[in-house]
């Protein structure tokens, strides 16, 4: 069962590394380890977990992110765009607010000291075969490299 829940996050990482495009990268270990929900199964998910508060660093955040992900003849695909059956997040009673207008697969994560509660609403999807990977990290924003920018 390990060598499964680690070839889950080897490529929900990976998948996120890709799509925070050289912007910023995750650090290890995650805030709130991998949850895998069926996303036809129900239209809400809660999770209760606990979180010791971290060192502010200049740079540094908190990210959820809610992926949707397909199992198939030993091949895992986790994807962050296209249509998106995350409605709403709320921790602890406050709605985290989304990071891209497009969809609801990364949001603001503000957990408190102790024990939090996390609920997600979703798209009522009786027909889907996608799964709902929730995990949140903390993020570093990357310095922009001068060899990123050109220059006329």
């Amino acid at each position: 069962m390990s060598l499964h829940i680690n070839r889950i996050t080897n490529v929900v990482e990976t998948t996120i590394g890709k799509y925070l495009a050289n912007t910023a990268k995750i650090l290890t270990p995650p805030l709130l380890p991998i949850h895998c929900h069926p996303i036809r199964e129900s239209v809400e998910y809660y999770l209760s977990f606990n979180h010791v508060q971290q060192p502010i660093i200049q740079g540094v955040g908190m990210l959820l992110f809610l992926c949707h992900a397909s199992f198939a003849n030993n091949n895992i695909q986790v994807r962050l765009h296209g249509p998106c059956a995350v409605q709403t997040v709320v921790l602890n009673n406050i709605i985290q607010p989304a990071l891209t207008q497009e969809a609801n697969f990364i949001m603001s994560f503000c957990p408190r000291p102790g024990k939090n509660n996390l609920k997600v609403k979703l798209a009522s999807a009786p027909l889907s075969k996608a799964k709902l990977l929730i995990c949140a990290y903390r993020t570093q924003l990357l310095q922009p490299s001068a060899t990123n920018f050109k220059t006329g």
